[in-house]
C-alpha cells in the first residue's frame, strides 16, 4: 500500500522540477533523488495523518481513520502543482496498435493545447496500476515531450527501475505509451476453465485498462498573453524610423481632415457668428444683393 501510494508523489517531484525549469538533460542521479524525495513527502503525509489521529484520540474525539493511501491531489498541493480545469474522466485505453496509437496521439494533442495556453504543462496519469507523469515544456525548436516512471518497464529501458523518456516527435512518445501501457485483453476461452460471457469480458477489459490523466501546472496558473497583431500592412524592407515618420505623417493628415469636415459642418452657425459682428449699423451704400431661389 505505501510503496503504490508512493508513485503519486514521486510523478508530482517529477513535474515540479521539470515544469519549472524547462526542457534539459536529467541524470540518473536526479531520477534518483526524484523516487526518493516521492518516498519522503509520503512518508512524512502519513506521518502527519497517524499522528492526527492520535492527538484526536488523546482528545477525546473519538477514533479518527488514519489515512495510508494519498492520491493526485495530495501529491500535487505538496509540490505546489495546480490542477488545470477541463480534465477529463475516467477512460479506456485503445485496443489493437492503431487504436492505441490515436488514443494516445489524442491524448498529446490534448496535453499540446494545455502547454499553448499555459505554458510548460503535465498529465499525472494513472492506468493500469501504473502511476507516472507526462509532460509538455519549452518553445520552439526546443518544445520536449517528457515521460517518467518511478517503476520501470522491461519493454523500455530492460529493468525495473525508474526512467525518463523524452522526444520532439510525438509519434516517437506515443510508441513510448504504447509499450508502457498495452492494452491487456481479456482471454475467454482458457483450457479447463468455464468460458467468459461476452458482456462481462468487455467489462473486465475495461476496468484492466483505465485511464486518467490529471493536467496541472508548477506554481500559479496564468494563460499565456495572446499577441496583438494590428491589421495593417507593413511594407517590406522598411525601418522603425521609417515607419514612424510615416504613422506622424498619417495621424497629421487625419488630425487636418478633422478640422476641415468640423468647419464644413458648422459653417452657417460659424459664418453667421463673423459676419453679425462686422457688418456695421448703418444702412449699407450699395444694395445687398439678392440670390434668387434655387429652382
Amino acid at each position: 500500500m505505501h510503496k503504490l501510494c508512493a508513485v503519486f508523489f514521486a510523478a508530482s517531484s517529477f513535474l515540479q522540477r521539470l515544469l519549472s525549469t524547462g526542457p534539459r538533460r536529467i541524470s540518473k542521479e536526479e531520477i534518483n533523488e526524484t523516487v526518493e524525495d516521492g518516498k519522503l513527502n509520503y512518508a512524512l503525509l502519513y506521518a502527519t495523518s497517524k499522528d492526527n489521529a492520535e492527538v484526536a484520540e488523546a482528545l477525546g474525539e473519538g477514533k479518527v481513520q488514519v489515512y495510508q493511501c494519498f492520491g493526485h491531489f495530495d501529491s500535487a498541493s505538496t509540490y505546489e502543482l495546480k490542477n488545470l480545469p477541463g480534465a477529463l474522466g475516467e477512460q479506456t485505453l485503445g485496443d489493437g496498435l492503431e487504436s492505441s496509437a490515436q488514443f494516445f496521439l489524442g491524448e498529446l494533442e490534448r496535453l499540446d493545447a494545455y502547454h499553448a495556453r499555459y505554458g510548460n504543462a503535465g498529465f499525472i496519469v494513472h492506468s493500469q496500476g501504473k502511476t507516472f507523469a507526462l509532460a509538455l515544456v519549452g518553445e520552439g525548436d526546443f518544445k520536449t515531450y517528457f515521460l517518467f516512471d518511478s517503476h520501470g518497464c522491461e519493454a523500455i529501458n530492460g529493468s525495473k527501475e525508474a526512467f525518463v523518456a523524452a522526444s520532439k516527435k510525438p509519434t516517437e512518445m506515443v510508441r513510448v505509451l504504447q509499450a508502457l501501457c498495452p492494452f491487456e485483453k481479456t482471454e475467454r476461452f482458457v483450457l479447463g476453465e468455464a468460458p467468459i460471457p461476452e458482456e462481462a469480458a468487455r467489462e473486465m477489459d475495461r476496468e484492466n485498462n483505465s485511464y486518467i490523466a490529471y493536467p496541472v501546472v508548477f506554481g500559479e496558473i496564468v494563460e499565456k498573453e495572446a499577441v496583438l497583431v494590428p491589421d495593417v500592412e507593413v511594407p517590406q524592407g522598411h525601418s522603425s524610423e521609417a515607419l514612424r515618420e510615416r504613422k506622424i505623417r498619417v495621424v497629421t493628415y487625419l488630425f487636418m481632415m478633422s478640422i476641415l469636415a468640423t468647419t464644413y459642418h458648422y459653417r452657417k452657425p460659424l459664418s453667421h457668428y463673423v459676419f453679425s459682428h462686422t457688418i456695421p449699423k448703418d444702412p449699407p451704400l450699395i444694395p445687398p444683393r439678392v440670390v434668387p431661389p434655387v429652382a
